[in-house]
């Protein structure tokens, strides 16, 4: 697991072409990260794989904040701007959180530069609001 919304599967074998990945929780929906479809069963499932594409899902209740565009730097993507990939869960709800600082100085700490914001999916309004 990376956090508690994706979970992430290495491939370990040289020329895998499928992995044996488990999803758990009978009762969580899972989500293929890159496809963003749902996945149709949980437990422990055959996954093919490519060099170029590792199995990743996304946890159901779970929003994920990403930039649009990947760049060649941190400070190359300051003005790119962010998607939120909200995934339901059974009841139709989603939580997240997003933190931002300016990335190199500790004005977060001395003088509470930051921002962090809370973002709830439920019954069908995404809303945003103060985190902290």
């Amino acid at each position: 697991m990376l956090g508690n919304a994706l979970l992430v599967h290495p491939v370990t074998e040289q020329e895998a072409k499928a992995v044996s990945v488990l999803l758990p929780g009978s009762e969580e929906i899972w989500y293929d990260f890159r496809k963003f479809k749902q996945m149709e069963e949980t437990g422990t499932l055959m996954i093919p794989v490519t060099l170029e594409n590792i199995p990743v899902f996304q946890r159901g209740g779970t929003v994920i904040p990403l930039k649009t565009m990947a760049g060649k730097s941190t400070e190359w993507m300051i003005d790119i701007s962010y998607e939120l990939h909200v995934a339901l869960d059974t009841e139709a709800c989603a939580i997240g959180e997003l933190y931002l600082d300016d990335g190199h100085s500790f004005q977060y700490l001395h003088k509470k530069q930051f921002l962090y914001r809370k973002f709830t999916f439920h019954k069908n309004i995404l809303s945003s609001s103060c985190a902290d």
